[in-house]
């Protein structure tokens, strides 16, 4: 947590676990501010975790996809913690194919798909585009 923020050690441990179970360093001090309380909107979750306010939302639209986290009011939007025994996606497995992306396919480059030349051989003339002579 920040400097602002004072986490008891049970908290502090709870965070470290999430750590270690693939949670970003947002997410579960996201996660650790809203256990305890009825509900937050982003400003008092901001407030309280030291989390800068435009990270907030989108982390918590994080939590709230990975189950462990929840919306329970709307305008202006209030979230709350849900139970680690409820959340199941709380699981090393789980929790990491969800913060991982698969990596992109990469492009073949022109060294691959072009064969060598063989020794002695000429390149062949290309012709400039354009018009033709006149």
């Amino acid at each position: 947590m920040t400097d602002e923020t004072v986490m008891t050690g049970s908290r502090q441990q709870l965070f470290d676990a999430l750590i270690q179970l693939g949670f970003s360093q947002y997410e579960a001090k996201c996660y650790v501010g809203l256990i305890g309380t009825e509900g937050l909107t982003g400003y008092g979750v901001a407030k309280v975790t030291g989390v800068p306010q435009p990270k907030v939302y989108e982390t918590l639209r994080r939590l709230e996809r990975r189950g462990v986290a929840q919306r329970i009011a709307d305008d202006p939007a209030v979230f709350a913690a849900n139970s680690p025994i409820r959340s199941s996606k709380i699981s090393p497995a789980s929790s990491v194919a969800v913060t991982r992306r698969r990596p992109r396919p990469r492009r073949p480059s022109i060294t691959t798909t072009t064969p060598p030349l063989r020794q002695g051989s000429r390149v062949p003339h290309t012709r400039p585009r354009g018009r033709r002579g006149s």
